[in-house]
């Protein structure tokens, strides 16, 4: 059980406050959509993108878990807003 617990949510966030935690998550959450948003370029027809590595740091401090629904919820708003 303790193994699935420290995937989801590690335990750096875990033993913060609930202020505290939901401000990193957030934090975590607005740089994912601005690397979505301004650090993809093309060249030809290869693209190229600073996404993976934000998303590699956030999943190492905040949990694999909880990571991924940062780097979701990052792609999903990172896509829609540079479409318009």
């Amino acid at each position: 059980m303790s193994v699935i617990r420290n995937f989801l949510v590690s335990p750096f966030i875990r033993n913060l406050n609930a202020a505290r935690r939901v401000t990193y998550i957030a934090v975590m959450t607005a740089l994912s959509v601005i690397c979505n948003l301004l650090l993809e370029w093309k060249f030809v027809s290869v693209q190229f993108s600073l996404t993976i590595a934000v998303s590699v740091v956030t999943g190492v401090l905040v949990g694999g878990g909880t990571g991924f629904v940062i780097a979701f919820i990052g792609d999903l708003i990172g896509y829609f807003g540079g479409n318009f």
